[in-house]
């Protein structure tokens, strides 16, 4: 269906030597594949460093109270960017508009580019650069609606999404996963909800969400009174965590059984 769903669209791009185009090593470009060493790009392809060295698919060994990203998102002059975001284990940190005028015409291809310092937390997280711009127009290579929309109104886009920087950013020489943590914090409460809603005040949202997960329990309450009796003690963004994991279980039992599946 090449007439309207042209080939080249999004893609993953992995890092790899190429100074052979024809005899890539295969064995390192899996590797850089399952490491997170890729971008997956469709007509903007974003770039992140980590505290001057670190890329996508690295772990990036830093210390002290903040860190630099800096970062720049490539893209041919006849595509635009307008909107770039940093997320952390999933979390929008920090965004910023763009727009024609942030290019810098001695830079050919790149559409923007800038370094942020950033505040460190006290646990590791991975770090995450996409970029988002107006679709494309030009009939030698328009957006295409997808297949499935989800929506009679439609608005197309180009995006750019970095692979992880893996920060180790409690300095224990491993990169620890929110899932990680979540267990962790369950260990240590050793079934005092109260004491583990303290525990998940010091850590981000997603780490609550890990542990929401670990706490849900086969019913329709979904967790515990007693875990729901602890939440006013949590801070804001883990009660919101708690809240939407729960609402997300429940619209999930409901489309289950939209379809006939048991729970």
């Amino acid at each position: 269906d090449v007439a309207r769903h042209f080939v080249g669209q999004s893609r993953t791009y992995i890092r790899c030597r190429d100074e052979d185009p024809g005899n890539i090593d295969v064995g390192h470009a899996v590797r850089s594949f399952l490491g997170g060493d890729v971008v997956v790009a469709y007509g903007l392809m974003p770039q992140l460093q980590v505290a001057g060295r670190y890329g996508p698919g690295e772990r990036a060994v830093v210390s002290g109270e903040t860190v630099e990203a800096s970062m720049r998102v490539l893209a041919p002059d006849w595509i635009a960017a307008d909107r770039v975001g940093l997320y952390a284990n999933g979390v929008l940190i920090r965004e910023h508009a763009i727009g024609r005028a942030a290019r810098d015409d001695s830079a050919r291809g790149v559409a923007w580019q800038e370094t942020w310092e950033l505040e460190l937390p006290k646990h590791d997280v991975c770090l995450v650069l996409m970029a988002i711009g107006p679709g494309i127009e030009r009939y030698h290579w328009r957006t295409a609606k997808p297949y499935q929309a989800t929506s009679s109104a439609w608005q197309s886009h180009v995006f750019g999404c970095t692979g992880p920087v893996w920060v180790d950013a409690d300095g224990d020489g491993r990169w620890s996963s929110a899932r990680d943590y979540a267990v962790d914090i369950m260990a240590q409460a050793s079934g005092d909800d109260h004491a583990m809603i303290l525990l998940a005040n010091q850590y981000d949202r997603s780490i609550a969400m890990q542990l929401a997960d670990l706490l849900r329990q086969p019913t329709s309450r979904v967790f515990r009174d007693d875990v729901w009796q602890a939440l006013p003690e949590a801070s804001p963004h883990v009660r919101d965590a708690f809240q939407a994991y729960a609402e997300s279980w429940r619209r999930s039992q409901q489309a289950r059984a939209d379809v006939g599946l048991s729970p």
